[in-house]
């Protein structure tokens, strides 16, 4: 089998066009209605959250495209979902050689095609009563905290794209 570039391949994509991460099936639930949840991979801070748009069956919507198609019409457009979550980590990697202080390092993590965000939880208060919120740059998630849920890419669900 011949492999080309394509959708979602590492490093490059369509059009041999650069692409950093990788697309990636997510997992089914138990019930296997649904799909696992995006999970934070490590420790963080989010630094950057984009709201993903819902979803049109306009076929003139940005978001509905085949990368396959030139022609595109309503039958061969196809949904990508764009909510996209990164995640700021840091830690120590070791000590150097001269004075055994540690060495750390920050790094980043990529979540993109979310069809939702994740919510959390805030604590009630003696003036208001518990509420959810969306994830917000600033906050900080644990490994495997939820993220989102996995959107499509090219009209196939369960999908992210996975860049470190």
């Amino acid at each position: 089998m011949r492999e080309v570039p394509g959708q979602g391949r590492f490093p490059l994509g369509l059009s041999l066009q650069w692409h950093n991460g990788l697309h990636l099936q997510a997992p089914r639930d138990a019930s296997g209605q649904s799909y696992e949840p995006v999970r934070a991979i490590a420790d963080g801070t989010i630094k950057f959250v984009g709201k993903p748009c819902a979803q049109s069956n306009d076929p003139k919507h940005a978001q509905n495209y085949n990368p396959d198609s030139h022609n595109e019409t309503e039958s061969d457009s196809r949904w990508t979902d764009n909510g996209l979550v990164i995640v700021e980590h840091t830690t120590d990697i070791g000590a150097d050689d001269v004075s055994g202080l540690p060495t750390r390092i920050t790094y980043y993590s990529a979540y993109h095609h979310l069809k939702e965000l994740a919510m959390i939880d805030l604590k009630p208060s003696k003036a208001q009563p518990a509420k959810s919120r969306e994830l917000a740059v600033g906050d900080k998630v644990w490994r495997k905290d939820i993220l989102g849920q996995p959107g499509s890419i090219f009209g196939q669900p369960g999908q992210i794209h996975l860049e470190v």
